[in-house]
């Protein structure tokens, strides 16, 4: 359904409005991440961008006084004001068939001028402004970014059921064991694939932790432990979702420069976030330890 001219420039304005708001915000957090990085927690450089995805998925702004942005609105002239007047100050035209009935035989027909400027009024209701094409323009393009991003997932998915498989019992019980000691109690999944070097979590409301084949065996039991851990450390603060999120905003806005700009500094943050609270309460050697494997398999990231 395509939106009334009135509709669509009031459509245009709130994404303008929001996308400077964005902005600003994209800006005020690059700021802060530069003075004080090494002086604030991980965990608080990371909800800074969630303040900036909160600004984007709100469909409203604080009302005042001042827009930041105001598309023109055609005001009527006087000439047209005038002619409006005149229009209204002149007698109703009878109807077609009134005119028919009351002109005598072989008189020319004088409604066929009416008759033509409705038909010319129709046509040019027809044509839509800028706004509505740009408020289109909008709406495929969203359309179009979020069947890709399906696309892709359903391609992961497949390849998940062509190469994984479940791994063997007892990494199964040390995956179920890690689970209960971090409280987690989403439904979650292992698979172990050969062709990935660096574990990973899918995104998604049905998460699934895959390891690389490298970490089975007797003798990377700690390395495979560690990288479980990060996993679920990522699970246990919904990481995953918010990936989930920013994704779709992505689709949304994917017309402004911030979903694009803010991707690097915005993951780097979350898996620093997620680093700090999954060496917490370990000694300095098993910190050493986990922090040369981060650097081992440092190759793929998250899916």
């Amino acid at each position: 359904m395509i939106p009334s001219p009135e509709a669509a420039k009031a459509i245009l304005t709130h994404l303008l409005e929001i996308s400077v708001y964005a902005l600003v915000i994209f800006g005020a957090v690059l700021a802060f991440r530069r003075v004080f990085h090494n002086r604030t927690r991980p965990a608080l450089r990371f909800g800074l961008w969630l303040l900036l995805l909160l600004r984007l998925t709100l469909p409203f702004t604080v009302t005042s006084g001042v827009h930041l942005i105001v598309l023109p609105v055609s005001q009527p002239t006087a000439a047209t004001a005038t002619a409006r007047t005149e229009a209204s100050a002149q007698p109703v035209r009878p109807s077609a068939a009134t005119a028919a009935a009351a002109r005598p035989t072989g008189a020319p027909d004088t409604m066929k001028a009416p008759a033509e400027e409705t038909q010319t009024q129709r046509a040019s209701a027809v044509r839509l402004t800028i706004s509505q094409w740009l408020v289109i323009l909008w709406a495929v393009g969203a359309a179009a970014f979020l069947v890709r991003r399906v696309w892709m997932r359903g391609l992961l998915a497949a390849r998940i059921r062509s190469c994984a498989r479940v791994p063997d019992p007892k990494t199964l019980g040390e995956f179920r064991q890690l689970c209960r000691e971090m409280h987690i109690r989403r439904p979650v999944r292992l698979m172990e694939m050969e062709d990935i070097t660096s574990p990973a979590l899918t995104i998604g409301v049905w998460p699934t932790v895959l390891l690389p084949s490298s970490l089975m065996g007797e003798d990377r039991a700690q390395a495979r432990r560690f990288a479980l851990l990060h996993e679920l450390t990522h699970l246990s603060r919904g990481d995953d979702l918010i990936l989930l999120w920013y994704g779709l905003l992505r689709c949304l806005w994917w017309f402004h420069p911030v979903v694009y700009l803010m991707e690097k500094s915005f993951r780097m943050d979350m898996e620093t976030a997620c680093d700090a609270r999954a060496v917490r309460g370990m000694g300095r050697q098993e910190k050493l330890a986990y922090a040369a494997l981060l650097l081992e398999l440092s190759g793929e990231g998250s899916l």
